[in-house]
């Protein structure tokens, strides 16, 4: 049965990975599909070996694959594709937070109508908002397209709000980085069904407010009065750094900060990812397993997780680093690998069937993954080579995590972004050690500012010293000259090449616990 799923699992997770590099006709896939099922039945009518049967399962979940990403595979809408490059008016719904930038602010908008604007001159918009309700020029659009609008920092939008904007609209281009790499942006806008951007709209209102979904509506109010009493009592990055630490704010950091986060190797703490989420609930386990014992750490940490995902709105980003996290909390429950394998394969299998670009065009869902099984499997094998340390409050375990986790996920970091932090191992150290308490910390304070914003003052205080303590380690590396160097884009053999060496040298460590 193992085998078996397996098998199923890997060809799925195939198929999508080569549709996601190699286009295909319907028809051949389609012919490769009935192919590999009639290869079954055979097998199965005349009793063939079971590795044959395998094989042909394998070749028909890789068919599925490759059909599922190709039902999932567009580039926009042909109707509003007629509006590319011209003038127009568009009315739609703000479907995400707004992500507030250090010089702009971006807004994910649903596209509702569309119509060219006629009018040259920057007034008489109000009108144009009735005339796009009432004209027959205008196209409705019933599907989920998403066009992303840069307008600058001012008005207060949120999720639900019904605008009204106008400007050119373009198709997004992909660009070369300071590293000198090219980022994938299409297929990174793609990921949330984004086709097409705005930059600037000359005019832009709210039409209506609170038309969104209900949840989400009140999860996002939440959130955003969280933030409100975290800011009441941290000043500035602090706070920012704070929110996009608990609850995954979109708030602007100093361009400065930025840099020296990515000098240092440390900007994963201002993401919410399965990187850090994952590295937090390992900590959580273990600091809660020392004082309550497992089983009772391991229901309070899965139920602190799920608060978390709904505090950050239960976005795709929180969701999935939220099961990534829970992953990790019952396999250190269990401490069966061959038990959290399938599991996380599963997992794999099912967010990748939701949306299938994710396996190769999303970031956060490779990082999640990464961090999961280097915190899983290669954070035991490390922390044996530290069994001579102490263990007061689980040092000798949060050192492991860290470790392994950083260095499993470095290689990947480096073909993605190119800069070799020469400080980010130090830096790492002594910021992530302090992670969890910092978390800890900055949940109550936003928490008690619910009851009464004084209750949150020593927590604040606390949070505040942490907070500056991990930015003044930041600010001090990404100080050094020699604290970043760039690295020239190598081939993609290399980093499976080094993945196949960590693969191998886990399953060496863990043989007999893997599956079969």
């Amino acid at each position: 049965m193992s085998s078996l799923f397996y098998t199923i699992s890997s060809g799925f997770l195939v198929g999508v990975l080569i549709r996601s590099f190699v286009y295909f006709d319907f028809s051949y896939i389609l012919l490769f599909g009935l192919i590999s099922f009639g290869l079954i039945l055979l097998c199965v009518m005349f009793r063939q070996k079971s590795h044959l049967l395998l094989v042909a399962i394998f070749l028909l979940a890789l068919s599925l694959g490759v059909w599922r990403f190709q039902i999932a595979d567009r580039s926009g809408n042909p109707d509003v594709d007629n509006f590319v490059e011209e003038n127009v008016i568009i009315h739609g719904m703000i479907v995400d937070e707004p992500d507030e930038r250090e010089t702009n602010l971006k807004l994910t908008v649903r596209i509702k109508e569309i119509g060219l604007d006629t009018d040259t001159t920057n007034v008489g918009h109000a009108n144009k908002k009735i005339s796009l309700e009432n004209e027959k020029s205008f196209t409705l659009i019933n599907d989920k397209i998403n066009v992303l609008v840069t307008t600058e920092l001012y008005g207060e939008y949120r999720y639900g709000d019904i605008i009204s904007f106008s400007g050119s609209l373009l198709k997004p281009e992909n660009f070369e980085t300071d590293t000198g790499r090219i980022f994938d942006y299409v297929n990174y806008l793609d990921n949330d069904d984004i086709f097409y951007v705005m930059r600037y709209p000359k005019e832009i209102e709210i039409i209506e407010s609170g038309q969104g979904n209900m949840v989400y509506s009140f999860l996002y109010k939440i959130k955003q009065k969280f933030i409100k009493n975290i800011s009441l009592y941290i000043k500035e990055p602090q706070a920012s750094l704070l929110g996009g630490l608990t609850v995954g704010a979109k708030n602007s950091l100093p361009a400065d900060l930025k840099e020296d986060l990515v000098k240092t190797g440390t900007i994963h703490i201002v993401a919410l990812s399965g990187f850090n989420v994952s590295l937090v609930a390992d900590y959580i386990l273990i600091i809660l397993g020392a004082i309550l014992g497992m089983s009772a750490s391991l229901i309070i940490s899965i139920i602190a997780i799920i608060l978390f995902v709904l505090m950050t709105g239960a976005q795709a980003t929180a969701v999935r680093a939220g099961i990534m996290a829970i992953l990790v909390l019952f396999s250190k429950l269990r401490g069966r690998q061959s038990d959290i394998t399938r599991a996380l394969v599963l997992t794999a299998v099912l967010m990748v069937a939701v949306n299938p670009k994710v396996l190769v065009f999303d970031v956060s869902f490779q990082l999640s993954f990464l961090a999961t099984i280097a915190i899983i499997y290669l954070a035991p094998i490390v922390e044996r080579k530290f069994k001579k340390l102490p263990n007061f409050l689980q040092f000798r375990q949060i050192l492991s995590a860290t470790l392994a986790t950083y260095i499993f996920v470095l290689p990947f970091l480096l073909y993605k972004i190119g800069t070799l932090s020469l400080v980010a191992l130090p830096a790492n150290l002594l910021i992530l050690i302090l992670i969890p308490i910092t978390t800890i910390f900055g949940f109550l304070t936003g928490i008690l500012g619910f009851i009464w914003p004084i209750l949150s003052l020593p927590f604040a205080y606390v949070s505040q010293l942490l907070l500056s303590y991990e930015l003044k380690v930041v600010q001090l590396g990404g100080n050094l000259p020699f604290a970043a160097k760039i690295i020239p884009e190598f081939s993609v053999w290399i980093i499976l090449l080094i993945y196949l060496f960590f693969a191998l040298y886990i399953y060496r460590n863990f043989k007999s616990d893997l599956p079969r």
